[in-house]
């Protein structure tokens, strides 16, 4: 995130960087003295007797259908034609896939916006932009991969010509789906939002200035759309303050916004930030979220002895500048999971 003020320096990647010690408690000298992971305790094993056997005889056990997570950290991965989101448990370090959606081969989800807008808000329909009779139209698949679309394929006009071509660009925090249209001999990009449970009558948004959907597509603290924000990163604690990795991607920062530049693209103060890592850390740090009260954080930790082994470390830590990171007790298993996975929201 660039604002029209200050000078700080954004991280849009992290790099990974040898680590000095982070997570853990702390010493008398306030430097980190070890990992503190977060466990979960098995329930005590009953007092009650041993029952009696039945004597009638009983119909065999059915599974019952596994239930989808709903709640935790949302997180986003791809691969290959799938996108995979799931929920991790910070507490017990549990995660689960809540949803996978396979892109069709006439499909593409190129120029989509990132994973946070990618899905609707309740992650049944993915936004995508098909090929149809050589038309590109835009819209979204569901689960099993059914293509719904929210444009129609344009008939040649009687003196030729090219139809215009559309691209999904995602869904607001309402489930209000948006998607571009470049027409021919237009000079700007126009976004053209359809209502959440709609598949018609598109509106055009104003964007300012005009094409700045080309510049940079974010959610807004409120869940609406921000348009032209180019290097807007981080994630809203509440209406007027954000977390983000700041320079060199070691340390993460709670900023407060004072003020918006006319589009609605946050300005940062650069006197009230408070950092939330110890200055000891020198391994990259990155996807920042918070939690629904915005006291805790959580994000990923590259550790660098497990991020060569394609094991991504997670960490929560509170937002109050004096908290020490815990990490969270993920399994082996697990883990590996999250590998080039990005947090969206915690919830």
């Amino acid at each position: 995130m660039t604002g029209s003020k200050g000078n700080r320096q954004w991280m849009v990647g992290a790099v990974c960087i040898p680590v000095a010690v982070v997570a853990g408690g702390c010493s008398s000298g306030g430097s980190p003295a070890g990992p503190t992971a977060t466990t979960s305790h098995a329930a005590a094993p009953s007092s009650a007797g041993p029952s009696l056997p039945s004597t009638t005889a009983s119909s065999p056990a059915v599974a019952a259908p596994a239930v989808k997570p709903t709640s935790g950290i949302l997180v986003y991965s791809a691969n290959g034609n799938k996108r995979i989101y799931g929920y991790l448990d910070p507490g017990s370090g549990q995660y689960a896939e809540a949803v996978t959606f396979t892109i069709p081969a006439e499909a593409s989800a190129e120029g989509t916006a990132s994973g946070d807008l990618a899905a609707s808000p309740d992650l049944a329909r993915f936004a995508v932009t098909e090929m149809i009779n050589g038309q590109t139209q835009a819209g979204w698949i569901d689960t099993a991969g059914r293509f719904t679309a929210v444009t129609q394929a344009a008939a040649p006009g009687p003196f030729g010509g090219n139809p215009p071509s559309y691209s999904a660009i995602g869904f607001d925090g309402a489930g209000n789906f948006y998607y571009k249209k470049n027409s021919q001999g237009a000079m700007y990009t126009e976004v053209d939002e359809v209502a959440a449970g709609a598949t018609g009558n598109p509106q055009q948004v104003t964007t300012t200035p005009p094409g700045a959907a080309d510049h940079g597509i974010s959610l807004n603290s409120d869940g609406s759309l921000l348009f032209g924000c180019e290097n807007m990163n981080g994630s809203w604690l509440d209406a007027n303050t954000m977390v983000t990795v700041i320079a060199p991607g070691t340390q993460i920062a709670k900023i407060t916004i004072t003020e918006r530049e006319k589009a609605g693209c946050p300005v940062e103060s650069t006197k009230n930030d408070v950092t939330l890592l110890p200055a000891t850390n020198t391994a990259s740090v990155h996807d920042p979220v918070g939690n629904k009260d915005g006291s805790r954080i959580a994000f990923f930790y590259d550790d660098p002895d497990r991020v060569q082994h394609n094991f991504p470390t997670v960490y929560v830590v509170g937002t109050d500048g004096h908290s020490q990171p815990t990490m969270v007790n993920l399994s082996e298993t697990d883990a590996k999971k999250l590998t080039g996975a990005a947090m969206l929201r915690w919830s």
